[in-house]
């Protein structure tokens, strides 16, 4: 996309089928690949790591972002295709401690976060963007439309909020 801030990182379809093992390959926002300090790799999750979960996430979490350029951003798209009652939840929440500065952890999701984030979300370690954030008005998707040029027609982008009810297209 042009204009689009080459900002380094992972972008993560959370599987539900496995909502143990945290990702281990990496691209940026952009779809281009990010080249990590060390081993193109972080070690993922196995049989020996289950006696302890939050010192896995802890240890997988500090060797993953040390290995990513600063200011990278890692986001979890689809985070609400895991159940409820999965660990992977609080693995997730036991990440957000080990965001170093100038790096954001970015959890995309449809639901509201499962009671292991009560603490984050009392303490403002973590902040929502909710669905009248990302809303746009009609002279936002006007600005939009004009931006990508005059292959939409005025007619079009007044229809666009109301046909989208306000969902950037």
């Amino acid at each position: 996309m042009a204009g689009c801030p080459r900002r380094a990182g992972i972008w993560y379809q959370v599987d539900p089928a496995i909502p143990t093992c945290p990702p281990s390959s990496t691209t940026s926002d952009c779809g281009t690949p990010v080249r990590a300090q060390g081993p193109a790799r972080v070690a993922g999750a196995n049989a020996e790591y289950l006696h302890d979960v939050a010192g896995f996430a802890r240890r997988f979490f500090r060797e993953l972002y040390a290995r990513l350029p600063a200011g990278a951003t890692l986001v979890l798209d689809n985070y609400q295709e895991v159940a409820p009652d999965q660990a992977f939840h609080q693995v997730v929440a036991d990440a957000v401690a080990e965001v170093p500065a100038g790096t954001s952890l970015i959890v995309v999701s449809r639901r509201d976060p499962p009671d292991c984030y009560a603490r984050l979300i009392a303490n403002e370690n973590v902040a929502f963007i909710d669905w009248d954030d990302l809303r746009l008005t009609l002279e936002e998707t006007r600005a939009i439309v004009a931006a990508r040029g005059p292959c939409l027609s005025r007619r079009s982008s007044a229809c666009t909020p109301t046909a989208t009810a306000g969902r950037p297209g």
